[in-house]
């Protein structure tokens, strides 16, 4: 047992390596044992629950959808962000069941906005080659009775590049579901896999905002061009600034999201929000700068 420990650690290090077994390599075994056996009964005993961030047009502030951002209420440990516990999910295939359970949660969740707002949510690549997948999303769509216009679908670079991914993805949009490609620039992605890709929205990542400089702003720029070519949407997450907001105006960025607008906010919160919004503009619209829906909750 030792040595099998030792050899997943020098995998996992990488090529050509020489793995030593250490009395922390047993150690981090068992914390990811118990951790697998906690994660399994959390996703049977619905210990998850979602967060929402807004997602808001730059130009008029706008508020047009939602991301579900989830988290585990550990008995314990109280509440954990997801790099506590996403990692394990992909390794383990629970990643499967428990996006499933995060999908049909903000399909539901959805149903109680108003009509015109979407609800995005993250897939994984182990959930896109998982089979039944597209059935999944489809029965999530038809249980919570949320319209497939409003449901947007959120991809990573690495995790759709096979055919029948791509064809899977194809026939979800045809029924009008949204697809997004999330933190773009910073995986494989080429400009011709965008082509292949059925994609709607082209997600900036937050690494290119936080700290803006020259090479930044060109990524950006470039991001924001490659999208209206390709007849896509650019969204840039991250935003905390008003700094940041004006230049990703300039940079012609359409749909912005990050703590300048709100923090992700418990579902219960949506509903006041929301409310708070239209009190504020007499629509759903952010007022950027204003401190009452900036701080979230």
């Amino acid at each position: 047992m030792f040595a099998d420990l030792a050899l997943y650690e020098a995998k996992a290090a990488g090529k050509r390596r020489v793995g030593r077994f250490s009395p922390s390599l047993r150690a981090q075994a068992n914390q990811r044992a118990s951790a697998l056996q906690e994660l399994g009964q959390a996703i049977d005993s619905r210990e998850f629950e979602l967060y929402f961030q807004p997602q808001v047009l730059a130009a008029s502030g706008r508020i047009i959808g939602f991301e579900a951002l989830v988290r585990w209420n550990h008995p314990t440990r109280g509440l954990l962000s997801p790099d506590q516990f996403i990692g394990v999910a992909e390794e383990t295939g629970l990643i499967v069941p428990l996006g499933i359970q995060v999908l049909q949660m903000a399909c539901d969740e959805a149903m109680r906005w108003s009509s015109d707002i979407f609800v995005a949510v993250n897939v994984s690549p182990t959930q896109l080659v998982s089979s039944g997948f597209g059935s999944a999303v489809l029965a999530a769509l038809e249980i919570s009775g949320l319209p497939s216009r409003r449901l947007q679908l959120e991809i990573t670079e690495t995790g759709a590049v096979d055919e029948l991914e791509i064809e899977e993805l194809e026939q979800l949009r045809s029924v009008g579901i949204a697809i997004s490609l999330d933190d773009f620039g910073t995986g494989y992605s080429s400009f011709e896999s965008l082509k292949k890709l059925p994609l709607d929205i082209l997600k900036i990542d937050k690494s290119f905002i936080a700290e803006w400089n020259d090479d930044d702003s060109a990524v950006v720029k470039s991001v924001v061009e490659v999208a209206k070519a390709l007849g896509m949407q650019s969204l840039a997450e991250g935003v905390e600034t008003a700094e940041q907001l004006q230049l990703l105006r300039d940079a012609g960025c359409e749909v912005i999201q990050g703590f300048y607008i709100s923090r992700p906010q418990p579902a219960v919160h949506v509903a006041q929000y929301l409310s708070a919004a239209v009190q504020a503009s007499g629509e759903f619209v952010h007022s950027f700068g204003g401190a009452s829906t900036r701080d979230g909750h």
